[in-house]
This record gives C-alpha cells, sequence and structure tokens, in this order.
C-alpha cells in the first residue's frame, strides 16, 4: 500500500494578485514602514532567484508594471521565445511584426558594432521583448499601436476611467452611517464587528483583499467562537459566527449597491469568500408541545393585557419572539377583517427578502390586541405604529419577550423546559397534525411553492383559516377567562 504524501505544513502560501484578480505565483509582496502621499502603506513586490536572493519588482504605487516586470523576469530566465509566422493577407499583424523585427535587430547589431540587417520572417524572439516592445509603444503612441494591432479599442485606453481604490473604512462608513433602514442596535453592531473585520485581515484597501483574507478572518473569529463567554462563562453559540458572517457580506452587497465596488471586483470578492464565510447551520433542538392546561395556567398568571397579547398572538400565528418584536400595527394588522400579513425575515443569507407571513386571528387574539391598541393611544404611544412596547416606550427586543413568557412559566409552575419558541413549535405541530400541508407551510412561513401562490396568499390570508381554527380547538381558547 502506497505510504500517503504528508500534509504540508505551515500556513498557506498569500499570492499577489493582478488587475484581472488571477494569482501571480512566485511574486510575493512585503509591508514596507513608508507611507505614500495618501497615507498608506508602500507594499514591494519580489521573488526568489535560484540562490533565495531577493529580487524586487516593484512597489504598491504601480503594482500592474510591478507584476509585468516580475513575469518578464521569468521569461528571461525561462528563455521563453515567440516564432513569428504571419500571413501574408494579415497586414496588420504582419506590419507589427515587422516593426519588432526591424526594431530588434538595430538594437542588437548597434550592440555589437554591426550595420542594421533584416531578420527572416519566421525567427525565434525572447518573448520578453515582444512584451516589452509593446507596450512600449501602447504607452507612447496609443494610435499607432491601434492601427498595427487593428484594434481600434487601444487608441482609446487613455479616456477609461482609472479604477479607484476604495478603503474598508469607508466601506463601513458607508453602510452604518448612509443606510436609512438601520436601527440603532443593528448600527452599533456593524460598527463593532467592521472594525473587528478590519483588524483582523492584512489588508486595508477592498480590492486587495481575497480568499486568503476572508479565510484568516474566518479562523480567528471560529477560534473566538469556542471560548467562554465573560457573560454567560459558557461556551459562545454558533450564532457568533453566523451572525458576523452575515454582517460582513450584507456591507460588502451595499457598498456594491451603492456603486462604491465595481460589479467584476464584487463578483470575485463573492467567489473568494463563498467557502471561508460560510454561516454554520443552528443545531435544530427538539420541538416540545405545551400542553393545553399549560397553556391555560399561563394565561391565568398574564395581569397585563400585553401579556396576554404575547400569548395568544405567538400561539394564533406561530411567531418566534423576534417575529413578535417586529410585528406593527400597519401595515401588518387588520383588527377589522381579524388578519395578519407581513413578510418574515429568512437567516443565514444575504439574498432573500423573505417569505410571506399570514395568519387568521382568533376573536380571543383580536379582542385583546385592539385592547392594547386603545390603552397605546390613551398613553401617546400609538404614534410609535409598534405592537409590543417596553416601559421605555421602545419596541420590546426579543430578549424582553422571553423574560416576560419565563416570568409567567413561572408563576404557572409549569414544566421548566418550555420557552417562548415553544408557542411556535406548539402552533407548527397542531397545524401539521390536523389542517392541509399547504396551509401548515403557509402559517410557519416557509415556501408554499412559486411567486405566484404567495402573492395569493399575501392577498388571501383566510387560505390559513382551518390551520388556525385547529390550533384554537386544541387549545380550548373559547374557555379562557374574559378579563373583566
Amino acid at each position: 500500500m502506497a505510504a500517503e504524501k504528508p500534509h504540508r505544513r505551515g500556513p498557506s502560501p498569500k499570492f499577489v494578485r493582478d488587475s484581472e484578480g488571477r494569482e501571480v505565483h512566485g511574486l510575493r509582496a512585503a509591508k514596507t514602514n513608508r507611507t505614500d502621499q495618501a497615507g498608506q502603506p508602500i507594499i514591494r513586490y519580489y521573488s526568489f532567484d535560484e540562490t533565495r536572493k531577493k529580487v524586487y519588482h516593484g512597489d504598491n504605487r504601480d503594482k500592474q508594471l510591478a507584476v509585468f516586470r516580475f513575469k518578464q523576469w521569468e521569461a528571461q530566465r525561462a528563455d521563453e521565445r515567440v516564432r513569428f509566422r504571419t500571413d501574408e493577407h494579415e497586414t496588420a499583424i504582419r506590419d507589427t511584426f515587422d516593426a519588432i523585427r526591424f526594431s530588434l535587430d538595430v538594437k542588437q547589431r548597434k550592440k555589437a558594432g554591426l550595420p542594421p540587417k533584416s531578420v527572416p520572417i519566421d525567427a525565434d524572439v525572447l518573448e520578453v521583448q515582444v512584451w516589452a516592445w509593446l507596450r512600449k509603444i501602447m504607452l507612447a503612441d496609443p494610435k499607432l499601436a491601434a492601427q498595427k494591432l487593428g484594434i481600434p479599442e487601444v487608441a482609446r485606453l487613455e479616456s477609461l476611467p482609472k479604477p479607484t481604490s476604495t478603503s474598508l473604512r469607508s466601506i463601513g462608513d458607508l453602510y452604518y452611517d448612509d443606510k436609512a433602514d438601520i436601527t440603532k442596535k443593528e448600527r452599533a453592531k456593524a460598527k463593532t464587528w467592521w472594525a473587528e473585520f478590519c483588524r483582523y485581515v492584512d489588508v486595508s484597501m477592498v480590492e486587495d483583499l481575497d480568499h486568503e483574507q476572508f479565510r484568516k478572518y474566518a479562523n480567528r473569529i471560529k477560534a473566538e467562537q469556542q471560548e467562554t463567554s465573560k457573560v454567560t462563562n459558557k461556551p459562545r453559540s454558533t450564532s457568533f459566527i453566523r451572525n458576523r458572517f452575515l454582517m460582513i457580506r450584507t456591507i460588502l452587497k451595499y457598498a456594491h449597491e451603492a456603486r462604491r465596488i465595481q460589479p467584476e471586483l464584487y463578483a470575485r470578492l463573492r467567489m473568494d469568500w463563498k467557502q471561508p464565510l460560510k454561516a454554520p447551520r443552528r443545531k435544530r433542538g427538539t420541538a416540545l408541545l405545551i400542553k393545553p392546561e399549560e397553556f391555560h395556567a399561563m394565561y391565568d398568571a398574564a395581569t397585563t393585557t400585553i401579556d396576554r397579547c404575547l400569548l395568544l398572538t405567538g400561539l394564533n400565528a406561530a411567531l418566534y419572539p423576534a417575529d413578535l418584536s417586529r410585528l406593527r400595527w400597519e401595515p401588518h394588522l387588520d383588527l377589522e377583517n381579524r388578519h395578519l400579513v407581513f413578510v418574515r425575515e429568512k437567516s443565514g443569507t444575504d439574498d432573500t427578502e423573505g417569505v410571506v407571513r399570514v395568519a387568521v386571528l382568533w376573536p380571543e387574539t383580536n379582542r385583546q390586541l385592539k385592547r392594547l391598541f386603545v390603552e397605546q393611544e390613551e398613553s401617546g404611544m400609538l404614534e410609535k405604529n409598534v405592537v409590543f412596547l417596553s416601559r421605555m416606550r421602545r419596541a420590546m427586543h426579543s430578549d424582553t419577550i422571553y423574560d416576560h413568557f419565563i416570568r409567567l412559566r413561572k408563576e404557572a409552575k409549569i414544566r421548566r423546559r418550555i420557552a417562548t419558541e415553544h408557542l411556535r413549535d406548539s402552533a407548527t405541530t397542531i397545524a401539521a397534525r390536523f389542517a392541509p400541508q399547504a396551509q401548515y407551510q403557509a402559517l410557519m412561513g416557509h415556501v408554499v411553492g412559486s411567486e405566484a401562490d404567495d402573492s395569493y396568499i399575501l392577498k388571501n390570508p383566510a387560505f390559513v383559516k382551518e390551520a388556525c381554527l385547529a390550533i384554537r380547538r386544541y387549545y380550548r381558547i373559547a374557555d379562557l377567562p374574559r378579563p373583566s
């Protein structure tokens, strides 16, 4: 049995990329203590010769020239030659090759002290000389180069817009300063996590991000996730990784939509981060069914309108705490027709807008929501348009809703395993057992079918009426006491 190859040890090699984003194998980069006029550190590009001696080819002030010099140096070492064979009908190409041959022949014979002499049509010439001559002509006289090469676009190279470098710091500022629909909490997280990303990568410009930089950042975050949390004294959950990865991708996507990152560069970045920033899946817990008598006990313990609304709405519409915290009077609730309609965001990707969530409100749920509406109207809090408000007149966070539920659970003296998310587990379990599959999926917020199906459900919330009634019957909601 053949012995297996030992794995390569040490860090993965860091490749320099050319203007097309392709790796230039053999060319390395080294930071210096000097800075350019913009205050950015100067990076020198070098390679090793046969004796392991460094050969410098330029710096990041003209990266394309440094890459070109490196390729010249490699071609000269390999003695790469090009044989010119031209067709009589290809006049543009023949004229170009004639000019190259004449130029090279004059220089070579002049150095040797010989008079000029033409070179035969089929000749071996160092490839590096050909590219050097073409580069010189294209920079000095683009019109002549366009005429000789037969490519008119070459003459307009000077008029092309020069690519602008974008700093990572400006990308972050664009997101949390210019984005309108961002909450205060999301802005704070974006600042913290983007600053963390900028510290962990070795570059300061967006153009220099590559697969290696994303991999380095991902490994650092995964290592921190294994450490014990200072708050809970327990290992951090996978949300520690998932939320950060999603935020980094979201900030870069927003910069692309704002035209601060060119489409070609953004396409390359997406390929580079695809594997390193792949968010881990949540561990699926066991669904727990709340018993009817347990729900009744919690409802009896609820002495405020907002607590009763949390219990009834969460069970009626199969909502998570995060869904309840996002609920608004308009456009999500229609108390006259007893409908709940909104789009539920789906986590794990930055390319989706969510799926339709609908529910038919029970008479008991609708009655309590109307009562809460009147209470907010009398206290002047209705202008917030938030269904579940805290004492500070802000939208309740999912953690606050969780605390309300745990308090009710303790007062009701029911199983300690029961948590807020089990309202949704219980509702969907009963809907799956007693209602058609399409209604169960629509109630859960899962994709039912085509876009036309979702559009129909959005306009016809009564589609899930049978599923909602099945939950109401199972939990004997009609037997709940009416508060005075």
